[in-house]
C-alpha cells in the first residue's frame, strides 16, 4: 500500500475489467466457502452491463491507481412490508484481500449515502447470503434491519434495509417479522426446488 487511499466514483468504462477481477478475488474465500454470489461471477461485459441499463453509479477505493474496493448502487422500485417505492439497491461491494481492517468498506459506505441522499432516496437495501456472517454483522452495525429472505436456486439470502433518517419502526419489530418470513420461506421454499432464480 501507497498511503495513498482515495475513493472516486468510476467513470472510466476501461477499468471494468479491473473491476471484475477484484470482485471475483474478494469473493472466491466465500466461493470456496459455499456462499457463491451470482452478480460478482458475471463475466465482464455482463457485469459492466447490469450497471450501466440500471443507471448505477460504481465507487471504486484506489491505491495509487490500484482499485482495492468496489461498492455499487442502482435505484429500484420494491414493494416491501417495510415501506414500498423507490430504493437505492446496493450490490458488488468488495474490498482487496490485501486491504482488509482499513476502513475501506466503511469509507466506501459513506460515499454511497451521500450519493443516495443526493438523489433524494432515503433507504438503501441490499441482500447477502444467509450464511456470510460477516457481512450481516457490519451491516446491522451500520444502521441495516434485516427485512426478508430471498429463494434462490441454490441458498437464501437476507434482505437488509438501512433508512437515511430513522426507521419508521422499533427493532423489535425488524426481528419478529424477519424471523416469521425466515420461518414461512424455508418452509415453504426449498431452494433445490425453486425452479427460477429468486422469487
Amino acid at each position: 500500500m501507497t498511503g495513498c487511499l482515495r475513493f472516486v466514483k468510476n467513470t472510466d468504462s476501461s477499468r471494468w475489467e479491473e473491476i471484475s477481477s477484484l470482485l471475483k478475488l474478494a469473493h472466491a474465500k466465500n466461493k470456496a466457502a459455499g456462499m457463491d454470489m451470482a452478480l460478482p461471477g458475471l463475466p465482464t461485459e455482463e457485469l459492466k452491463s447490469f450497471v450501466e441499463r440500471n443507471n448505477g453509479a460504481m465507487f471504486l477505493a484506489m491505491d495509487d491507481d490500484k482499485i482495492v474496493g468496489t461498492d455499487c448502487v442502482i435505484f429500484k422500485d420494491y414493494k416491501m412490508w417495510c415501506g414500498t417505492g423507490m430504493y437505492a439497491y446496493e450490490c458488488l461491494a468488495s474490498v482487496h484481500p490485501d486491504y482488509h481492517h482499513q476502513g475501506i468498506y466503511r469509507a466506501l459506505d459513506k460515499m454511497r449515502d451521500k450519493y443516495i441522499s443526493e438523489h433524494g432516496i432515503d433507504r438503501v437495501l441490499m441482500d447477502t447470503h444467509e450464511k456470510n456472517s460477516r457481512v450481516i454483522d457490519i451491516k446491522e452495525k451500520s444502521g441495516f434491519k434485516k427485512v426478508g429472505l430471498k429463494v434462490f436456486s441454490n441458498h437464501y439470502s437476507v434482505v437488509m434495509v438501512k433508512w437515511m433518517n430513522k426507521a419508521p419502526y422499533p427493532d423489535f419489530v425488524y426481528a419478529v417479522v424477519f424471523n416469521v418470513i425466515r420461518i414461512y420461506r424455508k418452509l415453504r421454499y426449498k431452494p433445490g426446488n425453486v425452479k427460477r432464480f429468486g422469487i
